[in-house]
């Protein structure tokens, strides 16, 4: 039997249009990888601006009240803030923050904040 057309061109095609739909899968499965390491780190930065601002919040209120305690630990659903209180001069107080999430994000920050005044004059991450 004698086969007239072996050009052959179905299997290039094929191979062709299998190709590029593993290209596109694999680029749309880099696509929502990334963005689930996006999201998964714009919540850790949520949780701690969020513990943190809850944290100077309770002791800048302590400072005020003049009945705070110069190292502490407050725990929240997510993590936990220690904290310790210097007075650098008077009515200005440095604030050492300590901020662990529980999946073992550690981040350090310090707060400047002057009780005359009564505003924080500033907030710096380490």
């Amino acid at each position: 039997m004698k086969i007239n057309n072996e050009k052959g061109y179905i299997f290039p095609l094929t191979l062709g249009i299998v190709v590029t739909c593993l290209f596109v899968l694999t680029t749309s499965i880099e696509i929502f990888l990334s963005e689930k390491r996006y999201l998964k780190e714009m919540e850790e930065y949520y949780l701690v601006n969020s513990m943190s601002s809850m944290a100077v919040k309770k002791i800048v209120d302590s400072i005020n009240k003049e009945d705070y305690l110069s190292a502490g630990k407050f725990s929240y659903n997510k993590g936990t803030v220690n904290f310790t209180i210097h007075e650098k001069e008077k009515n200005m107080y440095s604030i050492m923050l300590g901020i662990n999430l529980d999946n073992h994000l550690s981040i350090k920050s310090e707060v400047i904040y002057n009780q005359q005044e009564k505003r924080i004059l500033r907030w710096e991450e380490k």
